[in-house]
């Protein structure tokens, strides 16, 4: 009798783990990040650096403006070095908004910023 309810118990156990999980609801990917020109300008010639001059601003939106003073290719990585996106901009102030939170890390020319969202 104790050998029939155990492999009774048994046979239970592996129908209930043969049944398949629902479903999990498909999850929409992150938007992918968008570039936003808010102004141009006239590249600076005055300067002998060969690195541009750029400023950083982040908001706690996830806005990230970003000016340099002549073109120049930004690029985004992850924390973990994956390239999140990049551009060329063209001298003035350009704004980028991220959908996704983390710390980021910002290149342009020879710059290199840590960007917390």
């Amino acid at each position: 009798m104790k050998h029939t309810v155990i492999s009774l118990i048994r046979a239970a156990i592996l129908a209930a783990c043969m049944v398949l999980p629902t479903a999990l609801p498909a999850q929409t990917p992150a938007q992918p990040p968008v570039w936003e020109v808010i102004c141009t300008a006239e590249p600076a010639t005055h300067r002998n650096s060969d690195t541009p001059e750029i400023n950083v601003e982040v908001t706690a939106t996830g806005t990230v403006t970003i000016t340099v003073d002549r073109p120049t290719t930004v690029k985004v990585f992850s924390i973990l070095g994956q390239l999140i996106t990049q551009k060329q901009i063209a001298a003035g102030k350009v704004r980028l908004h991220m959908d996704t939170r983390g710390i980021f890390i910002l290149k342009a020319g020879g710059a290199t910023r840590r960007i917390n969202l």
